[in-house]
């Protein structure tokens, strides 16, 4: 058997690097050879995913139970590496066996409960979050399931409820329980369209959340200016040429909350669909050209001949990891969070595949991102002037890439994607290549799994609720607007 220690370590090197064919060679030797790991195995799957190869992370995921008593907190961290590897119903079906082995952890209850809300089965996540709170009615991040589950009104119990542990919720120590929390009320005060406290709450929350999250503005702000300066080198490859298929996903741009959830959810309710999310697949696919580093951080990660070298590789890993994880017999639908810093590469390894860039209302998207609680990779948001500039650095992006790849990106706006469904939906699948369906417009009614902050509303069927309600607390976002670099007041 070969040395297992120096495998792995090797493994980990060659993920580092983004090296994804030695990668493959380690994970093939540790699943050929099946060496007793234990609860390493979890970190051989963390390793395969971070390598795009969904395969063998599934496979790493099933030796780890294969032997021996497993700790609860390994089971509960393998729970959530089955999700991220697209085993949602098996997460869900051994998350209930665990539960049953451990009726007095909470843990499990609000794993249960996050899961359920994902799958659109309120009802039971509503069940499983009380049952976390009749043991720990301290989890912030369990009142703030409860409340993003449903719309407060002036008779519902929740808001009673959240003020009456409020004083417990103060004296814990959990600073992202904290922020929860006060999400959640900022949440129910929103609901009750009571802005002041809800901003009071959500100013509250992001304070609590900036403690263990910090943006890195000076870095990201150079990043964002080194790709801008290499503009020259970015060319329209493929003018007119558009198409979807297995293997040319369609690609959303779009700031959180701007409805990039909602027309993935309208997109992917059409049948020659599969999937997609925020499944980060250029982030994964490029580390052999990143090197883990942040996309503009280094020179040689735009230099024309150094990414030419490395095109085929990453359109490769990308294929396989959206193939492994979504399957191969439909287009997927790629809305990461970082697609906008990836639109020249994406250029470059899909020169095929359309971009739908989506705009909401300024004012409206700054004060729903303010007020939305995000777990992680948002920290730009816990205060409003790191959001103006944020947003500042998106928006000399978006206006970068309409100069130089406008004929591959359709830009559509928010208001017209809930005002006119129907038109702008068949605008769109003409732009793409399909045939508008009518399944599309019922979006609300699918069974798939839905991981991002817009879980609750994409449940919902469409309305014009939203609109607006940025204008309504403008004075509040002062901060935000003297740190945005454009005019709010221009049409989105």
């Amino acid at each position: 058997m070969n040395d297992v220690k120096n495998i792995l370590n090797n493994l980990v090197s060659a993920v580092k690097v983004g090296d994804s064919r030695k990668a493959y060679d380690c994970l093939a030797l540790l699943l050929s050879e099946k060496p007793n790991l234990n609860a390493s195995w979890l970190g051989v799957a963390r390793m395969a995913l971070l390598s795009g190869q969904v395969t063998s992370a599934r496979k790493a995921l099933a030796l780890f139970e294969t032997k021996g008593q497993k700790p609860f907190a390994d089971r509960l961290q393998q729970l959530a590496m089955l999700i991220e590897s697209g085993q949602v119903q098996l997460a869900f079906e051994k998350a209930l066996e665990l539960a049953k082995e451990n009726p007095d952890r909470p843990e499990v209850h609000h794993f249960l409960s996050t899961v359920a809300m994902q799958l659109g089965k309120k009802e039971m996540a509503i069940e499983y979050a009380e049952l976390v709170l009749k043991q720990w009615n301290t989890s912030g991040q369990t009142w703030l399931i409860l409340a993003s589950l449903e719309k407060a009104s002036i008779n519902s119990p929740i808001l009673k409820r959240l003020l009456e542990v409020k004083n417990a919720i103060d004296g814990s120590a959990n600073q992202a329980s904290k922020s929860c929390f006060y999400a959640a009320l900022c949440k129910v005060y929103f609901d009750l369209d009571d802005f002041e406290k809800a901003f009071e709450y959500a100013a509250k929350s992001n304070d609590y959340l900036s403690k263990i999250q910090t943006y890195p503005i000076t870095d990201d702000s150079q990043n964002v200016r080194y790709i801008a300066s290499q503009q020259s080198g970015f060319v329209e490859s493929s003018p007119t040429k558009r198409k979807v298929d297995a293997d040319n996903p369609i690609f959303i741009v779009g700031l959180p909350r701007s409805g990039t959830s909602l027309l993935e959810q309208m997109l992917c309710s059409h049948s020659n669909i599969i999937d997609g999310g925020e499944f980060n697949g250029m982030e994964r696919a490029s580390r052999c050209l990143t090197k883990g580093l942040a996309i503009g951080s280094r020179a040689e990660q735009l230099d024309a001949n150094v990414v030419e070298k490395y095109t085929q590789e990453i359109r490769r890993a990308y294929l396989q990891y959206a193939h492994e994880k979504f399957g191969s017999e439909g287009i997927v639908v790629d809305k990461s969070m970082t697609n906008n810093r990836y639109i020249w590469l994406i250029k470059k390894v899909f020169p095929d595949s359309p971009i739908i860039f989506i705009k909401r209302n300024t004012l409206d998207t700054a004060w729903s991102c303010y007020r939305t609680h995000f777990s992680s990779g948002f920290a730009w948001s816990t205060s409003l002037e790191s959001m103006g500039e944020y947003f500042s650095l998106e928006e000399d992006l978006n206006r970068l890439w309409l100069q130089k790849f406008k004929s591959s990106i359709l830009t559509i706006s928010y208001q017209n994607l809930v005002e006119q469904p129907e038109a702008l939906l068949q605008e769109i699948c003409t732009f793409c290549g399909l045939e508008f369906e009518n399944s599309m417009l019922h979006f609300y009614v699918s069974k798939r799994a839905v991981f991002t902050a817009s879980v609750a509303q994409v449940r919902e069927n469409v309305h014009q609720n939203a609109i607006g309600f940025g204008k309504k607390i403008e004075r509040e976002l002062k901060p935000f607007i003297e740190h945005y670099r454009y005019s709010v007041t221009e049409s989105d």
